[in-house]
């Protein structure tokens, strides 16, 4: 089963989804944040049997929930999770960091950021599950 990738934005969603064993993230594509997009997460929850969620959370500059946080647990109440389980994942400087490996391959398409977003999101929990017991899970957050 795989595992998908939410980098949520209030105009723009971006959605990365995992290989069969979860090893390798890939940027799926940007759906806009709109009630289409309900119908469209169900579609790939069921297309690709996705088992589990790693939601970006927002933090402030200290690391801790703000308003933003709230926004996107709020989100995700309105999404059917049954038998899914959802992970929040820290997502501190993941759309910063998207728009320079844009900047750095040409493309600097600021639409684009969200699916890469969503995926350096979804990769960096995917590896902190390869790594030893010691660092694993680092930067989940509890919700």
């Amino acid at each position: 089963m795989r595992t998908l990738g939410i980098d949520y934005g209030e105009k723009r969603i971006g959605i990365a989804i995992s290989d069969d064993n979860a090893i390798i993230a890939s940027r799926y594509k940007i759906f806009k944040n709109d009630k289409s997009f309900i119908d469209n997460f169900n579609n790939i929850v069921i297309s690709y049997k996705i088992s589990r969620i790693v939601v970006g959370l927002p933090l402030d500059d200290d690391g801790n929930e703000g308003v933003s946080s709230d926004k996107v647990k709020n989100f995700i109440k309105t999404l059917d999770m049954r038998d899914i389980e959802v992970i929040y994942w820290n997502e501190t400087l993941t759309t910063y960091d998207a728009g320079l490996i844009l900047k750095k391959t040409g493309r600097g398409r600021r639409d684009r950021v969200d699916d890469i977003a969503a995926q350096l999101i979804l990769q960096e929990y995917l590896d902190s599950r390869s790594q030893d017991s010691r660092s694993q899970g680092s930067n989940v957050i509890d919700s």
